[in-house]
């Protein structure tokens, strides 16, 4: 059994395709969604940081792809679920890396995506 019969939820990823810049010399372009495999943990605890003005959640998230999962470091996943529909994640998730495992002929045959937390996913999509 390979690891892509194990990947039993489904992540919507969105990227930016820049095709130019506005007069202040932001990037402008659409963003392009589509939906992979994937299996989303937390291989460890959370860990909460406290200061005098700011107080952080930080969540080590981890997502497991095939190979020909179409992902790559900057896209965002805007959410995750299971097979049945139901959200698992709905907070915006920042890919900030990503390693090759395996190599595809066995159990282990996968790319292990790194994930940042970047909003509660209340108002994700005010950013355009």
């Amino acid at each position: 059994m390979t690891l892509t019969s194990r990947l039993t939820m489904r992540a919507t990823v969105r990227r930016f395709s820049a095709t130019g810049a506005d007069p202040d010399g932001h990037a402008t372009g659409s963003w392009d969604t589509h939906e992979i495999p994937c299996w989303l943990f937390h291989p460890g605890p959370s860990e909460e940081t406290h200061g005098e003005d700011v107080n952080a959640l930080v969540d080590e998230l981890r997502m497991l792809v095939g190979y020909e999962g179409d992902i790559v470091a900057g896209d965002e996943v805007t959410m995750v679920t299971d097979l049945s529909g139901a959200t698992i994640e709905s907070r915006t998730l920042k890919v900030t890396g990503l390693r090759r495992r395996g190599d595809g002929h066995i159990g282990i045959s996968h790319r292990a995506v790194s994930l940042q937390a970047i909003s509660s996913g209340l108002a994700s999509e005010a950013v355009s």
